[in-house]
């Protein structure tokens, strides 16, 4: 079967990976080496580190692996057909929403085989919010620019992309 898309398929994969490394050595620079130096007078955000065992903000601790096991199973393994058989390569959109979907799940998701949790480091200074990471943000991020494309359509983005 051919994809619907062979260069919206190609972009998703290489640009998934992509992000998702960078992301991950992101997290391992500010963890390693300690760079709470970013925080000391930050009102916004601290850098802190946090071992999170259960799934979205801590709930169902000590589930990790099958967490980890219907990430990789459903979503990751959805988002490849997903991608493969519907997305067209002009619809920018919908892939950039893929990939930070599929970018944040996967490194979560492996951390989550690999350490038996997530590592989670954004601690917000001005409000009492759970810690999170950066794969969170983006799955956020792709669920927000997602709702906006299902309520608003292309165009939404397209009048958005003029203004700036």
């Amino acid at each position: 079967m051919k994809p619907k898309s062979p260069k919206a398929f190609v972009f998703y994969i290489i640009a998934t990976t992509v992000l998702f490394l960078f992301l991950s050595t992101v997290r391992d620079l500010i963890i390693k080496n300690k760079a709470y130096f970013l925080t000391e007078v930050n009102p916004i955000f601290q850098i802190v580190y946090a071992e999170n065992s259960g799934a979205a903000f801590s709930m169902f601790e000590n589930f990790a692996k099958y967490f980890g096991y219907i990430g990789i199973i459903a979503v990751v393994v959805f988002m490849l057909c997903y991608v493969y058989k519907k997305i067209l390569f002009e619809n920018k959109i919908m892939i950039i929403t893929s990939v930070l979907f599929t970018a944040g799940v996967l490194g979560n998701t492996v951390e989550r085989l690999t350490l038996g949790y997530v590592i989670d480091y954004i601690k917000l200074s001005f409000i009492n919010f759970p810690v999170f990471n950066l794969f969170d943000v983006m799955i956020t991020i792709s669920i927000i620019l997602y709702i906006l494309y299902v309520l608003f359509g292309e165009e939404f983005f397209k009048r958005i992309r003029k203004k700036i």
